[in-house]
């Protein structure tokens, strides 16, 4: 089955809310091919699951420019720790998702290495292309499979699927960020696919999916201060989304607004791989409501809160380290563990 993969149900929404958007393809109990695909769910090689992503944000009064030279390089590690039930709740019960399964806690790591390659011109002005590659590894993944199986042998298809997982996803690709730190292109290669992304879905999916460029620097870093303080408010539409499975996979009923609120809470130097770094401290606050309505069996306007911690290099303007939370339950951590400039 070319560029087609299969994981879990449960696995899948909790991987395109929190890792890789919808890459990830999940659904274990076939083995079929694209012409039986009855109790199989894949996604094709489209665009059809890109979100239409609408933001409205405060203004920002710049008072930094971008800190970027070709030829720097970065290196971001990660660590995830997220309980599937947080994901289940979202989406309506245990549907695609068993009890065991929902009561594990998924564990991902990985790394991403960015340099800052070239400039390029979009739309009449001077960008910043920076190239990365990464890997993430589900550290349980078996564990997620044998609790989603019920006891029951895997086939030697979920076995390889099971060891890719574990050996780790590659990704690699280009984001294209203008002078004022936003995101205006991303190309993303996954699977043996490759998607670009131009515009606002850019500028809002470039930080759904685990650590990109697009986290690396946003525009608010540019305008922090000791008083900064600034929101974001953020719609995300699937309704365009399409699946092999319209039980099992439609999302097209999942819609989701976000407010986020950014504050600095003080400045501090702390201690990083590369020394010690002096940072603005940013406390982020976020409340979702995710509605699945319009999918069967979905729920309807289901809230969560988020928080991060986030330190910013006071110069340099670029991600040193967050924390985060959901639902007062710590999930993961990022931070910068190398630089060359």
């Amino acid at each position: 089955m070319s560029n087609k993969y299969i994981v879990p149900m449960g696995i899948l929404v909790a991987a395109i809310l929190i890792s890789v958007g919808g890459f990830l393809i999940f659904n274990p109990h076939t083995t079929t091919t694209p012409s039986e695909p009855d109790n199989e769910c894949y996604i094709e090689e489209t665009q059809n699951f890109i979100p239409d992503v609408k933001i409205q944000q405060g203004e920002l009064k710049r008072n930094a420019d971008l800190q970027l030279k070709i030829g720097n390089r970065y290196r971001y590690e990660y660590n995830i720790a997220y309980p599937l039930n947080l994901t289940s709740a979202l989406v309506g019960g245990s549907n695609g998702t068993s009890g065991k399964t929902q009561n594990t806690v998924m564990k991902m790591s990985g790394s991403v290495d960015i340099v800052v390659d070239r400039k390029e011109r979009y739309n009449k002005s001077d960008v910043y292309v920076l190239k990365y590659t990464s890997t993430m590894k589900f550290e349980n993944m078996e564990e997620l499979m044998m609790a989603d199986k019920n006891g029951k042998a895997m086939t030697q298809q979920e076995m390889q699927q099971m060891n890719m997982f574990k050996e780790g996803i590659n990704t690699s690709g280009e984001t294209w960020i203008n002078n004022d730190g936003k995101t205006v292109k991303t190309i993303t290669k996954m699977f043996g696919m490759e998607m670009t992304i131009e515009g606002e879905k850019a500028e809002g999916g470039g930080t759904m999916g685990g650590v990109s460029p697009s986290m690396m620097i946003q525009p608010w870093m540019l305008a922090l201060n000791e008083n900064f303080e600034w929101t974001k408010n953020t719609t995300m539409d699937m309704s365009g989304f399409k699946s092999t499975s319209s039980e099992t996979m439609d999302m097209s009923g999942f819609k989701s607004t976000s407010s986020e609120r950014y504050k600095v809470v003080g400045v501090e130097e702390i201690d990083t791989k590369n020394g010690k770094k002096k940072c603005y401290k940013v406390e982020q606050e976020s409340a979702s409501s995710m509605d699945m309505s319009g999918k069967s069996g979905g729920t309807t306007n289901t809230k969560i809160s988020a928080r991060s911690i986030l330190w910013i290099d006071y110069n340099n303007r670029i991600l040193v380290k967050t924390e985060e939370w959901m639902e007062n339950l710590k999930i993961g951590s990022v931070e910068l563990v190398d630089e060359k400039i």
